[in-house]
């Protein structure tokens, strides 16, 4: 088993002893695999905020690309 393996398989126990764990990284398949939530932060801001039935690759990857100078355009939030 290779360390990466190591690591997931140690911060899965620790997470199954109801200790909170702050995983990041860019890889989306292994954050679905691992995380029971994610938050979704983009240029410093916290774009959004996932539980364990609603990540998906494509709702992480919709929050990542969304444009919040649309967004607030498309709501009229300034």
């Amino acid at each position: 088993m290779g360390a990466k393996q190591e690591i997931l398989k140690l911060i899965q126990k620790i997470s199954l002893q109801g200790i909170g764990v702050i995983f990041i990284s860019s890889d989306l398949s292994e954050l679905i695999s691992i995380c029971d939530r994610i938050t979704v932060f983009r240029d410093g801001v916290t774009r959004g905020e996932f539980t364990a039935d609603d990540i998906t690759q494509e709702n992480i990857m919709d929050m990542i690309a969304a444009d919040p100078i649309l967004d607030k355009e498309e709501t009229g939030n300034d």
